[in-house]
């Protein structure tokens, strides 16, 4: 589907086939409405996305979190080393660092 602009007095987002003459074929035929321009779908922005969505998201801005703590606040960017083993030493040594932050966190609250 390619899309097709929104509608703003409806708040949706219209969809349209990108072959109008070969509707056949297409495999979302049977969700589609037919017109002389081909297949349209409407979606809705509904913002909160579904529960998948929201779990990926979720998992990505916390590795993002993570990723920003190994190399800005523990410093593993400015590392001037060569050797992928020391490397993942320091590496493995910032997430115990990591752990133990969380650990006396927890234990603070």
């Amino acid at each position: 589907m390619k899309y097709d602009g929104s509608e703003n007095a409806r708040s949706r987002h219209k969809w349209v086939c990108p072959m109008p003459k070969k509707a056949s074929q297409c495999p979302n035929g049977q969700s589609c409405t037919p017109s002389r321009l081909g297949s349209i779908r409407h979606t809705s922005p509904s913002g909160g996305g579904t529960k998948k969505w929201k779990g990926g998201y979720s998992n990505r801005t916390s590795s993002e979190r993570m990723s920003n703590r190994f190399l800005h606040d523990y410093g593993l960017s400015r590392l001037r080393v060569r050797l992928l083993r020391r490397y993942a030493f320091f590496a493995m040594i910032i997430g115990i660092n990591i752990h133990l932050d969380a650990w006396l966190k927890a234990e603070a609250a």
